[in-house]
């Protein structure tokens, strides 16, 4: 495997004969390429249509011929929600059309194929959660149309609530 072999050829007929001539060349791939490194967008989306990915995988001996990738729900094992689709020879999908659960975990795995047809061990992303509930801002202090003097410090509070109990983050700006 992986090395190039060159065929020879030497004809002869009743009087003469031709001596060996190199005709051709080819190279042994009995192995698949490298299980992709797949990679999603990050811990959480807030999008319920659309996932994107990108991955990366070589196969020194025939290169890589195509990609297929599919995204299961919940776990690697988990419910097939998009069947394998080929994406050519492009490292990276970005798939619409979703109906995409809150809370549901989806995982990209993607597999290669090189040039003389031989299929890579499957990789896995990481996993990436929908969160569709953004948090809710409840009350803000001080009030709208308070007046302070030049000087006085200016209590900021802020009160907002998340449905899935996700911890919040708060940033102020004075304008």
């Amino acid at each position: 495997a992986g090395k190039a072999l060159k065929s020879y050829l030497w004809v002869r007929d009743s009087a003469t004969a031709t001596g060996f001539v190199q005709k051709g060349s080819w190279l042994v791939d009995a192995t698949g390429p490298v299980t992709p490194a797949v990679t999603d967008d990050g811990a959480v989306t807030v999008l319920a249509s659309t996932l994107h990915a990108r991955w990366s995988s070589q196969d020194p001996e025939t290169g890589i011929a195509e990609y297929q990738y599919q995204i299961r729900k919940d776990s690697v094992s988990g419910p097939v929600i998009v069947a394998w689709t080929t994406a050519g020879t492009a490292t990276e999908v970005t798939r619409s059309g979703l109906s995409l659960a809150h809370g549901a975990a989806y995982y990209f795995q993607v597999k290669a194929r090189n040039g003389v047809s031989l299929w890579s061990v499957v990789g896995n992303s990481d996993g990436i959660v929908v969160d569709l509930n953004a948090p809710s801002i409840h009350g803000v202090a001080p009030p709208d149309g308070t007046t302070y003097t030049e000087g006085e410090a200016v209590p900021i509070q802020v009160v907002a609530t998340d449905a899935d109990g996700d911890s919040l983050q708060y940033q102020f700006l004075i304008d």
